[in-house]
């Protein structure tokens, strides 16, 4: 099929395995990544998120839906996927709200699939579901939100990540003190001040 990125004219520049990319966003103008990927293909970047919450999204060949990255509001977003089919991706980065920021972007990894690829795709998907039910505060929400971040919370234990650990126990506490549960929040605190 006809890659993503014609409607606009001008591919957009590839991402490179080790090189990095930074640059300034102002609001509602994403910057653009393309990626060639083969079905199966496993890719890990990191998007480092300075002075704004950032929203990385990933948009895939061939009708498929979009894929939203938004686990942190603060430091680096971890953003993996696992190709679903062969063709052009296209990351876009982008401010969360109408403020301006800057990024830095590398891709660390881009090979076949291997078994544990689908726990960092796990992990960013139930860090990104919490934070978007966070910022919709209901009762219900929250209680989600509180489910899906202690979810997240092992496999960011079992994949060695000790930054996106910690902000995940400010989360929990987050959502603890949002629902006057101060004391459980406060002990959620301190477990990230021990990470």
């Amino acid at each position: 099929g006809a890659p993503l990125f014609a409607a606009a004219g001008v591919p957009p520049p590839p991402l490179v395995v080790g090189r990095h990319v930074s640059g300034a966003l102002a609001p509602r103008v994403p910057r653009s990544f393309g990626l060639s990927l083969a079905a199966g293909d496993f890719i890990h970047a990191v998007v480092t998120q300075k002075g704004a919450d950032l929203v990385v999204t990933i948009r895939r060949p061939g009708g498929l839906p979009p894929v939203v990255f938004d686990s942190f509001e603060f430091a680096a977003e971890p953003v993996s996927l696992i190709g679903s089919v062969a063709g052009e991706y296209l990351l876009e980065v982008r401010v969360a709200g109408s403020g301006r920021g800057s990024f830095d972007l590398v891709l660390e990894t881009r090979r076949p699939s291997r078994a544990g690829d689908e726990r960092w795709v796990a992990a960013e998907s139930l860090s990104t579901e919490a934070k978007r039910l966070q910022e919709a505060p209901t009762s219900a929400n929250l209680a989600r939100a509180l489910a899906l971040n202690r979810a997240a919370l092992p496999i960011w234990e079992e994949l060695a990540e000790p930054s996106a650990r910690a902000r995940t126990w400010i989360k929990i506490g987050d959502v603890l003190h949002a629902t006057g549960r101060y004391a459980e929040a406060r002990a959620n605190y301190q477990e990230a001040l021990g990470v």
